[in-house]
């Protein structure tokens, strides 16, 4: 197999994976409490909700919403730890992918690209964050909302197919000692 992290040695991989999954985490727990600010009235879905609100009309109700709740700073705060969030988590499922595989006598050249897949999921995640800042500063207004839902989506399905890929390869890891 062959793949940019393979760059890191066998002997430091284990310790890079850890400290990018806890990374990873430490985020998510940050994300998650700021989520918790932005669920209320008219936006029970949290930051997943807006990301998916995918019309003009629902939207700006959510950002009303959030705007009455005193949230919208919130907002703008989770988007950009988001940022920070997508190089984590896609780089951390990557590596441990990438780490997993590279213990296996022939691993899947599929393992590579759905570990490389990780890194287009945080570019559509990207792109979703700023669509989701352009509507928090100037409204929303079209193409935004559908921006927004149309990166959301395979962006959900690609990290899926990691996570899963991730469950399966340490599952493998566990029965082969």
């Amino acid at each position: 197999m062959d793949h940019p992290l393979l760059v890191v040695p066998p002997g430091a991989r284990l310790r890079v994976a850890l400290a990018l999954v806890l990374f990873a985490i430490a985020l998510s727990v940050w994300l998650g409490s700021m989520d918790e600010v932005l669920r209320g009235p008219g936006t029970e879905g949290g930051i997943v909700g807006y990301e998916f609100c995918g019309e003009v009309a629902r939207c700006q109700a959510q950002l009303d919403a959030m705007e009455a709740r005193g949230a919208s700073t919130t907002l703008a705060m989770s988007l950009g730890v988001d940022y920070a969030f997508l190089l984590a988590y896609s780089t951390a499922i990557a590596a441990v992918i990438v780490f997993l595989a590279a213990r296996l006598p022939r691993a899947p050249r599929a393992l590579a690209a759905i570990a490389s897949a990780q890194w287009i999921a945080a570019g559509l995640d990207a792109i979703e964050n700023y669509a989701l800042w352009r509507m928090l500063a100037g409204g929303a207004r079209d193409p935004w909302p559908a921006i927004a839902a149309w990166c959301a989506a395979p962006k959900f399905a690609i990290v899926a197919v990691g996570l899963l890929t991730v469950l399966v390869l340490l599952g493998m890891s566990v029965r082969s000692r």
